[in-house]
Formats: structure tokens, sequence, C-alpha cells
């Protein structure tokens, strides 16, 4: 069982993960696409959990076992927990991601796809035929880490209110997986008293 938060922009981004992380008692993991967003929201979130984040000299799979024998442990990281993590049961019950994953525009491996893709295609064209759909891709790859089997349950909690307004909203709901959307913050508090884990 899922539900799907969405934000509306409306709050002080670093308070609602402080209540999305209180509501879930920890348990989760913050997925940022920038290192100083997640040290800036890690040091600004106040919780009585255990706070993990990711940073040089700490390899993942340390992270991982840490966050594994951590009792409601909250692991902020970056692009390498974005896929290839598998932590199944109770011990994950909330990933929050900080924003949409688009690529770098500065990466020179992703502007020389954007060039091809323009110069066969047209300009701009690579936007919908590659941009959004890789950044899309990632999303899911992201999020895919909650549910890992038929029994897990959990929150998918999007931080980016461009959803709301910008023309590839849509083609990003779509990519989501199927499950009830809100953007109230009740009622992911009424969906962990429900569950009750």
């Amino acid at each position: 069982m899922t539900l799907i938060y969405i934000s509306t922009g409306e709050f002080d981004k670093h308070w609602v993960i402080q209540e999305l992380l209180n509501y879930s008692k920890g348990r989760a993991f913050v997925l940022f696409t920038s290192y100083k967003e997640m040290e800036d929201i890690h040091a600004r979130v106040d919780i009585p959990y255990p706070k993990l984040m990711q940073s040089n000299g700490i390899s993942r799979a340390k992270l991982l076992e840490d966050f594994k024998a951590t009792p409601n442990a909250v692991l902020f990281a970056t692009k390498s927990f974005w896929e290839g993590i598998d932590v199944k049961g109770d011990q994950l019950l909330q990933v929050i991601v900080d924003k949409l994953p688009f690529e770098n525009p500065s990466d020179l491996v992703y502007a020389s796809k954007i060039e091809r893709i323009d110069s066969h295609l047209g300009q701009g064209k690579s936007w919908s035929k590659y941009t959004v759909p890789d950044m899309c891709l990632k999303l899911k790859q992201g999020i895919g880490r909650l549910i890992r089997s038929k029994t897990d349950i959990g929150v998918i909690s999007i931080m980016d209110a461009r959803i709301n307004y910008k023309g590839y909203g849509k083609t990003v709901i779509k990519s989501l997986p199927p499950a009830y959307r809100t953007q109230q913050l009740e009622k992911v508090k009424t969906f962990y008293k429900k569950w009750d884990r």
C-alpha cells in the first residue's frame, strides 16, 4: 500500500520534510540532486530520530549497513542512492524526493546528447524526447527504493512543486506508480496512523 504526497510549495520545505519524517517516525530516505541542498536540509531538520548523511569517506555500503542497523534512522543522500538500494520491510517507510532529478545542463555528456538529438530532430526537441523522459526514469528509480515486496507500505513524498504548474507535470504524474495522491499533510499523518507501523 502506497500513498504519494506532492508538495504545494506553500510551506517552508525543511518544515514540511520535518513533519513528514515525524509522521513516519524516521525510517526514511531523503534524496537530493545537490550536496549543498542536502547539507542545508540535514542541518535544519530537527527530529528525534537518528540522522545519517552521505559524505566523503563513507562508502555507500557502510551507510546502508548503518541505516539498516539503526532503528528509526533517516538517511540524507544524493545521486548514488537513487538506484540499486534494497531495504525491505518496516525499516524504510518513506522516500522523500527533494527535487526532480533533471540532469545538470553543464554536464558534458548530457550536453553532447542534447546537441545530437536537436541536430537530428530539430531545435528544442531534446526536451520532450530525452530530458523529461530521462528525469522521469531517474525519479522512478529513486522512489522505487520504497516498495520492494508485496507486504511493504509507505509514502512517496515529492517536494518539487513544479509538478503542479509546469507543462511536464502531467508526464511526471503518469510516470508515478498507481497510488492515491494527496497534497495534504494531514492525509499522510492519517496514513501512518491507520497502518500503525
